[in-house]
């Protein structure tokens, strides 16, 4: 059984709250309405921001600077474009930086045989009604951007 890491709903401060609300307002204020959740991932820079109905995740960058937080939209992911797959990769420069994946029970996934840091995120659609299309969906970060040698770079053991 995979161990759970520990997480909070929202950033430990509600100033990065109001960050990530600001700048979801600036890039796309009809979302800035829409049912959402902000989940900080933890020991990361990222914050994701779940959207209810279509499903979609918003990944912001946070950063702090003497108590001042200031957040960046990174990317978004449309979860309903697919039923089947909702793996996706955030390529920067030609190297993996983030992303969803889908591990199966009882695995751990890995990057060029190094283990990545992941976050559970079945539970944030549990009341939707494809809540089994997202189970065992993580979001997967890397310490570093690494350059791959495949569009799908994950494997599992």
């Amino acid at each position: 059984m995979r161990k759970q890491p520990s997480f909070s709903n929202f950033p430990a401060s509600p100033s990065a709250k109001a960050a990530i609300l600001k700048t979801i307002k600036q890039e796309d204020n009809s979302s800035a309405s829409q049912k959402h959740q902000i989940v900080q991932i933890p020991d990361s820079p990222y914050t994701l921001v779940i959207f209810d109905s279509p499903h979609k995740i918003g990944v912001f960058k946070t950063k702090e600077f003497l108590g001042k937080f200031s957040t960046t939209l990174e990317t978004g992911f449309n979860l309903y474009e697919s039923t089947f797959k909702k793996d996706a990769n955030y390529f920067v420069n030609n190297k993996l930086v983030y992303g969803l994946t889908t591990i199966p029970e009882g695995r751990h996934a890995y990057v060029n045989h190094k283990k990545i840091h992941v976050f559970p995120l079945e539970k944030y659609f549990s009341s939707s009604r494809y809540a089994w299309d997202y189970k065992n969906l993580y979001f997967f970060y890397l310490n570093e951007p690494i350059k791959v040698h495949s569009y799908q770079p994950i494997s599992f053991q």
